[in-house]
This record gives structure tokens, C-alpha cells and sequence, in this order.
């Protein structure tokens, strides 16, 4: 599963990272943190950004997995999130912590197409 087959990235002090997670401890980022660096194309900075925030995302899923029991995955007593089945391609209810783990590697596999996003900053 995702939690257990990567290891989290450190995010030193003076890191662009490492600052905004720092500005976050505070309580408010400011926007030099969150500014395009002048070396940097918007294009990569909105990819970094999202495949920063995609492990940060899977991070905290492997944090709160194993406690995570529902049976399925809801936002309150009236909605359900549904998954397809593979083999029917129809939308069906599944257990919060395989749903999650579904959304990552879903999630994962756009971000490897190097054609929807790309590092390169085209």
C-alpha cells in the first residue's frame, strides 16, 4: 500500500519546503513563501507544488489508516463516496481506508503520465 511503500521526504530548514511548512507552524504563510522563485517556470512550480502536496496528502493517510475501521467512506450520515468495481465499472461502496488508498493511486498514476504534468515546465 501507499504508507508503507514510501518514505517520507525531509524538508530541511532553508528549503522553499521547509519554509512554508514552518510558515504553517505559525499560524499564517506569507507570500514570499508561496512566490514563483525567479528560476522557476509557473508550469514547475504548480508541478513540484503538486507532487509535494500529493505526499504530504499520502503521508497523513498512512498516519490515520490504521485507525480508520468505517465500513465506508462518508461525509456525514447523508453521502457516501462510491468507487467503481472493476469488473462492472459500477459505483459501489468500499471500506474509508481502501477508498483512500484508491485516491492515491489513482492520483499517482496521472502524476506519472508525463504528459498531464510535467517537471520540465513546458
Amino acid at each position: 500500500d501507499y504508507a508503507s511503500s514510501r518514505k517520507s521526504p525531509k524538508h530541511q530548514k532553508g528549503t522553499r519546503y521547509g519554509a512554508l511548512r514552518l510558515g504553517a507552524k505559525d499560524g499564517a504563510v506569507d507570500s514570499e513563501t508561496v512566490k514563483l522563485p525567479p528560476d522557476m517556470t509557473p508550469n514547475r512550480w504548480i508541478s513540484s507544488n503538486t507532487v509535494d502536496f500529493y505526499h504530504a496528502t499520502g503521508d497523513i493517510v498512512g498516519l490515520v489508516s490504521e485507525f480508520v475501521t468505517a465500513d465506508a467512506m462518508t461525509a456525514g450520515p447523508k453521502y457516501k463516496y462510491l468507487w467503481p468495481n472493476p469488473e462492472t465499472n459500477t459505483p459501489e461502496p468500499i471500506p474509508a481506508r481502501a477508498y483512500m488508498e484508491n485516491v492515491l493511486q489513482w492520483v499517482q498514476g496521472i502524476l506519472v503520465q508525463r504528459k498531464r504534468l510535467s517537471t520540465r515546465g513546458v
